[in-house]
């Protein structure tokens, strides 16, 4: 065991027992899950959020497969996560539970929207996959004066998405594709609530809070055909889909996205409707809390020992 884990095991038992904790929650998987599970400690529970599960290696799969199985319970961020779980660790006590958006912070705005302001939050990693973007929009032509392309996020690929913007998007309009190397959360907010389009070519996801907070605020996504991407658009209904890498596939539908197709009006209102009854970041936490409460007071009966959360009150 490297050494640095070992001391992480250390601490965290050390933590446990000083705060007499009832329960340990581990946010996420992968190394913190083992560290809750060679804590001895029990019980505890996993939340995973999606590249602690979609994207483990064999080995870190291996390990995710005992840690999880072993775990008290195991909250996924999204069905299509809850799947992959039960697929990894058939054994193991898993449910899907949202993250969730605050909806009183992202709300559509009273203004009417930019009718085409696109904007991207994903940051710039490989699995976000922003340079298909860029590609996109280099096959762009006549393109309107009132469009702007806005990327609101850091990362390692930054400076290389930003010189293959240089090298492939026209001159004409490559100063409306801005790169702002990351924002503020309160100005990120603003702007992608000021937005109508929300753009991300990610290869791979749990249930993305990025999409959500766009469709809380009212913004229609084009976004990836993977199937965490699936459990909230239905293409042409409340958004489009693109294959995964597909540039060209993209160009076309920021093209329909720019002539604005009749049923997009309508997807704005449907979008923050089903934020509304899937994902509010405040039923979800009550869930979480019934859930912690139920597990304290499973601890309880097998114990003998009163304890603190299983007393509160929802």
């Amino acid at each position: 065991m490297p050494r640095r884990f070992a001391s992480s095991v250390r601490s965290l038992r050390l933590i446990a027992r000083e705060c007499d904790a009832d329960l340990i929650l581990t946010l996420y998987g992968g190394s913190l899950a083992a560290t809750a599970f060679l804590s001895r400690f029990r019980p505890y529970i996993v939340y995973v959020v999606g590249s602690d599960v979609l994207l483990a290696t064999t080995l870190q799969k291996l390990v995710a497969r005992i840690t999880l199985t072993c775990s008290a319970a195991v909250l996924a961020n999204g069905r299509h996560l809850a799947r992959r779980v039960t697929g990894l660790a058939p054994r193991a006590n898993v449910a899907p539970l949202y993250l969730g958006v605050d909806l009183a912070d992202y709300s559509p705005t009273r203004e009417k929207p930019q009718r085409l302001s696109f904007v991207c939050t994903r940051g710039f990693l490989d699995v976000y996959d922003n340079a298909t973007i860029v590609r996109a929009l280099s096959l762009l032509r006549d393109v309107p004066a009132d469009l702007t392309i806005s990327f609101l996020s850091s990362g390692p690929l930054l400076a290389e998405t930003e010189r293959l913007a240089d090298n492939l998007i026209s001159p004409f309009w490559r100063d409306r594709v801005i790169f702002r190397g990351g924002t503020p959360h309160d100005q990120l907010r603003n702007i992608v609530k000021a937005g109508s389009f929300y753009l991300s070519a990610s290869l791979s996801d749990g249930t993305s809070s990025s999409l959500l907070e766009a469709m809380a605020s009212g913004l229609i996504p084009i976004v990836t055909d993977i199937p965490a991407n699936r459990e909230w658009i239905i293409h042409e209904k409340n958004g489009l889909l693109f294959s995964t890498g597909d540039h060209n596939g993209l160009a076309e539908r920021i093209r329909r996205a720019i002539r604005h197709e009749p049923w997009m009006e309508n997807a704005r209102l449907a979008n923050r409707k089903l934020v509304e009854e899937r994902a509010d970041a405040n039923v979800s936490m009550r869930k979480l809390l019934a859930i912690l409460r139920t597990h304290c007071k499973r601890a309880e009966h097998s114990t003998g020992k009163p304890t603190a959360l299983s007393q509160c009150l929802l």
